[in-house]
This record gives C-alpha cells, sequence and structure tokens, in this order.
C-alpha cells in the first residue's frame, strides 16, 4: 500500500463532539475507571481471603462440619 501523504491528511475533515460533549464523555471515562480501580482492589482482597480461607482448611485450622446423613445420600 503506498503511503499516505501528508497533503491527504491536511485535506482530510474529520468531525469531532462539540466541547461539552467532550467534557460528558470525559466525566464519564473517568468515573469507569475509578470504578474499574475499586472492583479491581475488592477482587484482589477477596481473592486474599479466598487464599486464607483454604490455607485454614486444609491445614485443619478450621474444622469442615459434617453435613447429616440424610443430606449426604440426597
Amino acid at each position: 500500500m503506498d503511503a499516505i501523504q501528508s497533503s491527504t491528511l491536511k485535506s482530510l475533515r474529520l468531525p469531532t463532539p462539540s466541547m461539552e460533549e467532550q467534557e460528558r464523555i470525559a466525566a464519564i471515562y473517568a468515573a469507569m475507571q475509578s470504578r474499574i480501580e475499586r472492583d479491581e482492589t475488592r477482587l484482589a482482597k477477596l481473592r486474599a481471603q479466598k487464599l486464607g480461607l483454604m490455607q485454614d482448611l486444609l491445614t485443619g485450622k478450621v474444622r469442615v462440619p459434617e453435613a447429616p446423613a440424610a443430606a449426604a445420600h440426597a
């Protein structure tokens, strides 16, 4: 493919949103980024908690109660 000439690029008219719409988009983006960061932090905490609980169960530190006999055969 031939290279695009700078004169071709300069002649292109690209639509852009109004400044107000750009600000709204930026605000929504910032809010979503903030939510993603909060969710990632929460996920990391939950994974650490899960790891701790698994360790407690596997080492016998916490005992798992036995299921009643009737429920075990259902």
